[in-house]
């Protein structure tokens, strides 16, 4: 088994307006370097391999964690939220009627023009075999739908009801992969980066 740790990037200005990104591909706010810059890394991340999303948001989270070349990923980009994307949630929640963007779909959940989240899940298992098969630490900066869509591959979580952990910005989510892509989750939502 492979010890893979997730971070989920830091905050964006449109994080604190709680707009939805998806794909558009906004930095992080002065204020969220700032944060990252105070995050500590778990012992673990000292010697492993590091990944990150393409999205701007995600690689300046990796630069400033020390990772001055992470390994581009484009399979833990953010779910596309298509039409949605750059509007309020609380807006979008207005609309749709509800406190649950999923709409009570689960994983059969697609947004009008967007990703369902069983393509996010499908997205996401080659790149955990491959860090199955490596046999070695791996970090990876991501989103929150990636880590979503681990969360449902380590625990049968189907999108519906209570969610295994709070995706919370900032916080690292421990697992343990095979060689198969089968995850098994360590620790979830340590906030302040890594520190378990």
């Amino acid at each position: 088994m492979t010890h893979l740790i997730l971070i989920r990037h830091g905050p964006t200005e449109w994080n604190t307006e709680r707009r939805l990104q998806g794909r558009n591909d906004i930095p992080l706010s002065e204020k969220g370097r700032g944060e990252v810059a105070k995050w500590e890394l778990a012992p673990e991340t000292k010697g492993a391999i590091w990944y990150s999303s393409p999205m701007i948001r995600a690689t300046e989270t990796a630069r400033i964690l020390g990772a001055s070349d992470p390994v581009l990923e484009p399979r833990l980009q953010e779910m596309s939220w298509g039409e949605w994307e750059g509007r309020f949630i609380d807006e979008i929640r207005a609309e749709t009627g509800g406190p649950d963007l999923n709409g009570g779909q689960g994983l059969d959940f697609c947004p009008p023009g967007g990703e369902s989240r069983q393509q996010v899940v499908a997205r996401l298992k080659p790149f955990l075999t491959k860090v199955g098969k490596s046999g070695k630490t791996s970090v990876a900066v991501t989103h929150k739908g990636i880590i979503e869509a681990a969360m449902v591959i380590a625990t049968g979580w189907d999108m519906r009801g209570k969610r295994p952990a709070k995706v919370g910005l900032g916080a690292s989510h421990h697992f343990e992969v095979d060689n198969d892509g089968n995850l098994a989750v360590i620790q979830l939502n340590v906030l302040g980066g890594a520190t378990p």
